[in-house]
């Protein structure tokens, strides 16, 4: 290969980053530069710059999950698979898995009214169901939705209570 070539190639590599770089930047999907890898802020994630600020609606601390169980003033959505629900969840949770979202939407639009309070959450704060779930909700206008941003892996490692199955 020529140097004329290498430059050619250099070239066609440096325009198509620019390229790329300035359609990200102007798009209302872009991915957005800089993530969110902290986990002590919330759920770890390269965010769109499209996504909602679901950051304000996470919960991080146990002892206020823990006195929602405990008064029942939220409905628990467990947001992960029907087999992990099955196995152990927080107590007096429902399942609504992410992953099969498009197929309950008319569910649970018959049976959780729209001012109902809900509490999400999914496996860790690795998870990014819960905030699926949680947008999904919001705008199906549900108006108050908060999510467990631990998940089911922060409550079982803080020693809370877990409904299982018995068999």
């Amino acid at each position: 290969m020529s140097r004329a070539d290498l430059k050619g190639v250099l070239f066609l590599c440096l325009l198509s980053v620019a390229t790329a770089a300035a359609y990200n930047q102007f798009s209302p999907n872009g991915i957005a530069w800089i993530g969110q890898w902290d986990a002590s802020k919330g759920v770890t994630r390269a965010t769109s710059k499209a996504d909602d600020a679901t950051a304000s609606i996470e919960i991080h601390d146990i002892e206020i999950v823990s006195k929602i169980i405990e008064t029942d003033s939220r409905l628990v959505i467990d947001a992960r698979s029907t087999e992990s629900f099955h196995r152990s969840r927080l107590p007096g949770a429902v399942s609504y898995p992410a992953e099969r979202m498009d197929e309950l939407i008319q569910d649970i639009l018959m049976t959780i009214p729209p001012d109902q309070p809900i509490l999400v959450y999914c496996s860790s704060i690795e998870c990014t169901d819960a905030h699926t779930m949680a947008q999904q909700l919001i705008i199906m206008n549900y108006s108050d939705v908060k999510i467990f941003s631990g998940g089911f892996r922060a409550w079982e490692e803080a020693g809370q209570k877990i409904e299982k199955n018995e068999s």
